[in-house]
């Protein structure tokens, strides 16, 4: 996937789809990568405002399980004034860090609990 188009914005309406298959595929290209096993992934959801994102963990062993996170609004996810590659970086950064969030609050449960994952 390349983001071709110097005014490409998550933030557009009509692109929220892009930024979600730009997560996906930074992933299978290696270039957003995680510990072994764990997946990020996005979904936009529109309240018929500004609309947002939500972030999904899927960890695929030792056993499947999906953690999601809060609504993150969609102007957040970029500055809003950053278009096209700065947009699809601060998108991808945006993934990274509430993948590696809640990565380590399920590590956090995990150790509260006495487990180990």
């Amino acid at each position: 996937m390349v983001i071709r188009d110097r005014a490409w914005s998550p933030a557009k309406v009509g692109e929220e789809d892009t930024a979600v298959l730009l997560i996906r595929a930074a992933q299978t290209e290696g270039i957003l990568s995680g510990p072994q096993g764990e997946v990020v992934d996005a979904e936009f959801v529109d309240d018929g405002d500004v609309g947002y994102f939500r972030f999904f963990l899927h960890l695929i062993s030792p056993a499947p399980l999906t953690l999601a996170s809060p609504p993150c609004p969609v102007p957040r996810m970029a500055d809003p004034a950053a278009t096209g590659i700065e947009a699809g970086v601060a998108t991808l950064l945006t993934a990274a860090d509430h993948g590696r969030r809640l990565h380590h609050q399920y590590a956090a449960a995990i150790a509260a609990t006495g487990g180990d994952r």
